[in-house]
């Protein structure tokens, strides 16, 4: 009788062993019609925060990843800064056409050649992102402070500042010429 009962554990364990290595297999696959490759990739930056030494007198650190960036969150002011009629309007066409919390286009205050990023407090990689995705280099993304010439950017978590090298090639916009 006891090899039986020994003969009956070890199909059970067998049997258990069989059907967790296959819900584990099945449990790691994405979902049909799912692709990684179809999402927005954002590279966010890690910090390394150093720690006392533990007790064998080795540091230890701890590395933390900032969330996953929502663009949909991430408040965005694009103002015109050139002397392109509409550029402002088509970049932030374009920037709510790639997700991106989009608010109503103004003009700045003044006229500037070279197109800026500014970001608020914590959004230095939304506005980098940003920043790539128009191709301007990232000397182009600069802290949002006071001076910066767009009115209402109070508000804005992100502002573009749209200068001649971006409004000349905003798509649907016209140059404004004066007479002489």
């Amino acid at each position: 009788m006891s090899r039986v009962v020994a003969a009956r554990a070890a199909a059970v364990v067998i049997l258990a062993v069989v059907l967790g290595v296959i819900l584990l297999q099945v449990g790691t696959r994405p979902p049909a019609g799912f692709s990684i490759g179809k999402l927005p990739v954002v590279t966010l930056p890690t910090t390394t925060v150093p720690t006392t030494a533990a007790a064998g007198g080795h540091a230890t650190s701890t590395t933390t990843t900032s969330p996953p960036l929502d663009r949909a969150d991430v408040k965005v002011l694009v103002a015109n800064g050139s002397s392109v009629n509409g550029a402002a309007g088509s970049y932030t066409s374009l920037l709510s056409h790639q997700g991106w919390g989009t608010l109503t286009a103004v003009t700045a205050d003044a006229k500037v050649t070279t197109s800026t990023v500014y970001y608020a407090a914590n959004q230095q990689v939304a506005a980098a992102d940003i920043a790539s995705s128009l191709a301007l280099a990232p000397a182009a993304v600069q802290p949002l402070t006071a001076a910066v010439p767009v009115p209402g950017a109070a508000g804005a978590a992100v502002v573009v500042l749209i200068g001649t090298d971006l409004g000349t090639k905003a798509p649907g916009a016209t140059t404004t010429t004066k007479a002489a």
